[in-house]
Formats: structure tokens, sequence, C-alpha cells
């Protein structure tokens, strides 16, 4: 339930970065102002949970670093598709073709193996993108850039889990998400001195900013990562399809985007892969005495 809460919850990201846009909030200001809120909120809320082990050893500083440094390039990979054209459904439903990408990723750096189903979902999932991209239509070519951004946030996000996949195990999940949120803002730093942030935002604007960073993120991700103690990764993967769907369903009435025909297809495709990458728990067999 705390899986599929989380998953509502990051639904209306992509409909605050349009409306953002709209109101002239740069990718880059409302990335940085985004971080700013939620990292400072996951800081106090680790502090509160976790005392002094909110602060990363010497040996885990690199590992904030890396993991904020990415996080940063997906939200802004996924405002940026928005920004030059590509419509919010269509962003939300190419990023989670990081499945097609996890299952590449831990095929080739943890020795995983390419099974036949894993085969049928990359398959399915590389036919997924080609719809959604609509690469053979002669007046989408102006979007291939947008969409580009979009499978390559896909592709962060996959190594981002890869990359977690070990480190997690040892450490709370919940600690891990307040050091990714909070070297996101250390590095959101730079594009503010460089004077890419805007710190003169409308009512508006920091309406929608704190709406993106308490909801879209902070409460999304606390929720996942605590819903994700119940039940398996499987399991999670398929909830968490719930995320594109809202989005889609908030786009009409905020944005005016729908999917067409070809997308909406490419959109079913995209869950046909996740669903044949499903491993359902097997049950255990109980013998009474």
């Amino acid at each position: 339930m705390l899986v599929l809460l989380g998953a509502v919850a990051l639904g209306p990201f992509g409909v605050f970065a349009g409306l953002l846009l709209t109101a002239g909030a740069s990718a880059l200001t409302q990335t940085a102002w985004r971080f700013f809120i939620a990292g400072a909120v996951y800081l106090v809320t680790g502090l509160a949970l976790f005392q002094k082990d909110v602060i990363p050893s010497r040996a885990q500083v690199p590992y904030v670093l890396a993991t904020g440094a990415i996080m940063l390039l997906l939200s802004l990979t996924y405002i940026g598709a928005v920004d030059l054209g590509t419509p919010v459904p269509v962003v939300a439903f190419l990023i989670n073709t990081s499945t097609l990408f996890i299952v590449v990723l831990s095929v080739a750096f943890l020795k995983e193996g390419m099974t036949r189903r894993k085969m049928v979902a990359a398959t399915v999932g590389v036919a997924a993108v080609i719809l959604l991209s609509r690469v053979w239509e002669a007046d989408s070519l102006g979007s291939i850039q947008g969409d580009g951004l979009a499978i390559s946030n896909a592709l962060l996000f996959a190594a981002l889990t890869v990359f977690n996949r070990r480190f997690v195990q040892r450490v709370n999940p919940q600690l891990v998400t307040t050091w990714m949120f909070f070297g996101a803002a250390i590095w959101s730093l730079v594009p503010l001195a460089g004077g890419y942030v805007s710190l003169d935002l409308t009512a508006y604007q920091i309406e929608l900013v704190v709406l993106m960073a308490l909801v879209s993120t902070f409460a999304s991700y606390s929720l996942v990562n605590w819903g994700m103690k119940r039940v398996n990764a499987s399991t999670t993967a398929i909830l968490l399809f719930v995320t594109p769907m809202t989005t889609t369903l908030l786009s009409y009435p905020f944005l005016g985007q729908v999917l067409s025909a070809p997308e909406a297809l490419g959109a079913a495709l995209v869950l046909a892969s996740v669903l044949i990458m499903w491993e359902r728990p097997r049950r255990r067999l109980v013998i009474a005495g």
C-alpha cells in the first residue's frame, strides 16, 4: 500500500514541471529549488530518525556525491525533455523503460543471466520505445532531442538502481535516500553560484516548487522506501507503474496533453515488458505434523 501511495504521489511531478516551465521557471531553477527544499526536509527528518548515523562516514562521502549528481541529472533530463516539447505522458512512460536497461546492466555488472523471459521483455521494451518516440513520423523529428533526454533518464535511473543494489543491503534505504537528495542539493549550489538559478520566484512558482519538493519528492520516495520493506522488488516495479498512469490522467486537465493511438500502444507495451519481468514469489509448501 505504501509503495502504491508513493507511486501516486510521484505522478504529478511532470505536471508540476510543465506548469513551472509555462510560468517561466527554467529546468535548472526548479530542479535546484526542488533539491534545496527536499534535501533540507530529508536532512531534518534523517537527524530525527537516525541521529548521528545520518552523517556519512568518510568512505561514504563519494557515494553521497555520486548519487546526488545522478539525482540532479535525473531531474534535469526529465524537465529538459518536457521543455523540448515531448509530451509529459510520453516522458513518463519512456522513463519506465528503465526496466529494460536494468536487465541489461544487471547482466553486464551484476553477472545475472540473460534468460528467455528477459530477452522477451527487452524486445517488447524496444518496441514500446519506437512507438512512444514515433520515429517513423517526419513531424516528430523536432522532439527527438526530448525523447533522447527521456530515454537517457531511464538509463540513468537504471544505473542508479544497479549501483544502489549492493549498497542498500548494508544501510537503511531511507538513510540512503537522505544522502542522495542532500547530495543533489549540494550539487545544485553549482548552478546557483553560476547565476543560472533564479532567486526571485513568484508566489505561484513558489507554491508549485514546494508541492514538487514535498509531494513528488520527499513524500513519494519516503513512502516507496518504507513500502519496499514489505514487498519484493518485482512487485514494487509493478506498483510503480501507477506513476506514469497518474501523470497521464493529470496531464489532460492541467496541460491539455493526451496520448495518441501509437503512443498509447507503446505505453501498453511498457507495462507488458514490466509484467513479463515480474517474478511471482513462490509459495512455500507447509506440511502439518
